[in-house]
């Protein structure tokens, strides 16, 4: 039998939690990753982003400090649909709690 260098064995220890928690995040979410939206209360998706009234100050006397996030999800959502951007939000909230706790 032979015995694998401790680099390798350690290198795949490493994967482990990320692969735990990547499996935990899908079978918590599991019916949410259905296509579609997901209804929640704090977090507010739609097809269409309205950004610049935000991005100009047009709808807040001052730019909001959620504006670079806004930026970030309409750029994504140029990409992909907003509601898989949501999804992969969700998803990330889930992975990274894990890995940080």
């Amino acid at each position: 039998m032979k015995r694998e260098p401790k680099e390798r064995l350690t290198r795949r220890r490493d994967c482990y939690p990320y692969l735990v928690y990547s499996l935990l995040s899908l079978g918590i979410m599991g019916v949410l990753l259905l296509p579609g939206y997901v209804l929640t209360l704090d977090m507010v998706f739609g097809p269409h982003t309205a950004i610049e009234g935000k991005l100009y100050g047009l709808d807040e006397w001052r730019i909001a400090a959620s504006t670079p996030l806004w930026l970030l999800i309409d750029a994504a959502s140029r990409i992909l649909p907003a509601w898989v951007c949501q999804k992969i939000i969700l998803f990330l909230i889930f992975f990274l709690c894990g890995l940080g706790a």
